[in-house]
């Protein structure tokens, strides 16, 4: 899944995973000058999920805010691994 900013865009990206067998989740996001993205994800439930995410701040003054939870019990695996790229100056992520 690609998400694209333009410059002074902002957006709340909220991925809420229901149970199921297993889930594979990918997202390329780009954020643009001045741009704000926000990432909520919640996993729950299923034997195996994973959410692969990368977080590019590519315009000047991009920011970008990521929170994750994950609620498993036995013999489940929940996964999520987020990369920040800061390829523009003056940008922030937290």
């Amino acid at each position: 899944e690609v998400v694209e900013l333009g410059e002074g865009a902002v957006v709340e990206h909220l991925i809420v995973g229901a149970p199921a067998a297993a889930t594979l989740r990918t997202l390329d996001v780009r954020v643009g000058a001045g741009a704000a993205y926000a990432l909520t994800s919640v996993a729950s439930g299923g034997s195996w999920s994973r959410l692969g995410a990368d977080v590019r701040l590519v315009g000047a003054g991009a920011r970008a805010r990521v929170a994750t939870v994950a609620l498993a019990t036995t013999g489940q695996h929940v996964d999520h691994t987020v990369r920040a790229h800061h390829v523009a100056p003056g940008g922030a992520s937290e």
